[in-house]
């Protein structure tokens, strides 16, 4: 297990948080929508067409951050790190058609620090793959040995 960067804590803490209170209180967003129908939780679920949605994808999306700690596999971190791309794009997008607020200024932030990571994460792939092939040519073009 590897130690979590703090864009994967983010995304775990945030996630866990979203399913923990949408599971706790499986009406808060309608009850909130139901006082003000221009709040951000009404695009949020409009976006992901229910509470319900919005709580089991964050469940997967916490599990599956939790999850790549455990595996050096390149391509399943990028594919997480995209999902979370995504997920705080949903987030921002939510606080722009509602009202732009500080959660748009934190969302667009953490939108641009995964996106860093994809393209960390895509290079210390292309490195990896560099060094196998040199210590593969350089041991005589076996890679067992």
């Amino acid at each position: 297990m590897r130690k979590p960067r703090l864009n994967e804590a983010v995304i775990i803490g945030y996630a866990s948080y979203v399913w923990f209170t949408l599971t706790i209180d499986p009406e808060f967003f309608y009850n909130s929508i139901a006082e003000n129908p221009a709040s951000m939780y009404a695009m949020y679920t409009a976006f992901l067409g229910s509470q319900t949605n919005l709580a089991l994808f964050s469940l997967a999306l916490a599990l599956a951050n939790i999850g790549v700690l455990f595996t050096r596999n390149y391509v399943i971190r990028v594919i997480t790190s995209i999902t979370g791309i995504v997920y705080f794009t949903i987030l921002a997008a939510s606080y722009i058609f509602s009202y732009p607020n500080l959660g748009l200024g934190l969302s667009a932030i953490m939108i641009v620090i995964l996106i860093f990571d994809v393209n960390r994460l895509i290079d210390e792939y292309a490195e990896s793959k560099k060094k196998e092939i040199f210590n593969c040519n350089f041991n005589g073009g076996t890679e067992d040995e």
